[in-house]
């Protein structure tokens, strides 16, 4: 082989290797994509294996203390309203109203608006998986639609309460709302992870 054909074979050889590399980082089934927007209301979706991994995730996200206190999470756990639900297919769905009394009454968990964070989970085979955050001061839920639906009450400091509807989707939760508002302002709207949050 020339000197001339090697030095275009090892070039090829290089863009071939790049190519290849960059198709193994745009097609690649074996890494999840992490929804975003109205879909889902977090960065990833994590995976606790029991109840309390749950009460210890929460304490972390909402900078609680430290998530190997077990006196803290078990405080956390009992102050807490839970909800065990059921979707349309019978699935074990976890929704939890965190709070966490300082000494003097005062609530740890509650914003300035009065509104609360509300966490759903979906067990799965391995444990519990986070399918997104609400906010509110309370919620009545359905199944008229086969999904499991939320309608969350909304404190507004400055007008009256309004109402957010979600949906309890196999992998996310859909801020059904947003949707609707984006369907108003644009002709189509198709939620998927490149339009999430």
């Amino acid at each position: 082989m020339s000197r001339a054909s090697s030095l275009v074979f090892a070039a090829f050889t290089v863009m071939l290797g790049a190519a290849t590399t960059a198709t193994a980082q745009t097609i690649n089934p074996f890494i999840a994509p992490f929804p975003h927007g109205p879909i889902l209301n977090i960065d990833q979706t994590p995976l606790m294996p029991d109840e309390a991994s749950v009460f210890s995730y929460i304490a972390a996200t909402l900078h609680l203390g430290s998530t190997i206190d077990s006196d803290l999470i078990q405080r956390l756990e009992a102050s807490s309203s839970i909800d065990h639900l059921r979707d349309y297919r019978g699935e074990a769905i976890l929704a939890v109203k965190p709070e966490l009394l300082r000494s003097d009454g005062v609530s740890q968990v509650r914003a300035a608006d009065g509104n609360y964070p509300f966490f759903v989970f979906r067990q799965s085979e391995h444990g519990w998986l986070l399918l997104g955050q609400m906010q509110g001061s309370g919620y009545e839920w359905s199944t008229q639609t086969r999904h499991l639906v939320f309608n969350m009450s909304v404190l507004n400091p400055n007008g009256p309460r309004t109402v957010v509807r979600y949906e309890v989707n196999p992998g996310y939760l859909a801020n059904l709302t947003e949707i609707a508002r984006a369907e108003r302002q644009h002709d189509r709207f198709e939620p998927n992870v490149e339009q999430s949050f």
